[in-house]
């Protein structure tokens, strides 16, 4: 019973290494990536939406992938950040709940995001 104890202890400690403070200098500097991704590649899809896709170029090609990967790597970190529930100032680290209330709140919003917009575009 006790090494059961402590493989839990164990368990939990190393999710614990893996939850992204609220509101550390990664989580602001993710959050301003993210913004300037989405106006840039709002941009870039109108402009390829109105000329077709005889106006893409490598680097039109290329943007789209690191988007692409840019609001993937996004929704993984959503996945690890905690976050405060109203009333509290403590942080819920508890990766079952930040991943329930990130699937009810905001996942499928990230992920229409992510959908690759490009190869739509090009067919």
């Amino acid at each position: 019973m006790a090494e059961e104890s402590e493989t839990e202890e164990e368990d939990e400690d190393i999710y614990q290494f893996f939850t992204l403070p609220e509101n550390s200098a990664f989580q602001i500097f993710c959050t301003y990536l993210i913004i300037i991704c989405c106006i840039t590649s709002s941009y870039m899809y109108a402009y390829l939406g109105a000329f077709g896709a005889k106006a893409s170029t490598p680097l039109i090609e290329g943007l789209s992938v690191f988007f692409d990967i840019v609001f993937a790597l996004d929704i993984l970190r959503k996945f690890l950040s905690q976050y405060s529930e109203k009333g509290s100032s403590l942080p819920v680290k508890d990766h079952t709940k930040i991943r329930q209330k990130y699937m009810r709140e905001d996942f499928w919003s990230d992920f229409v995001v992510w959908l690759p917009v490009y190869p739509m575009i090009e067919g």
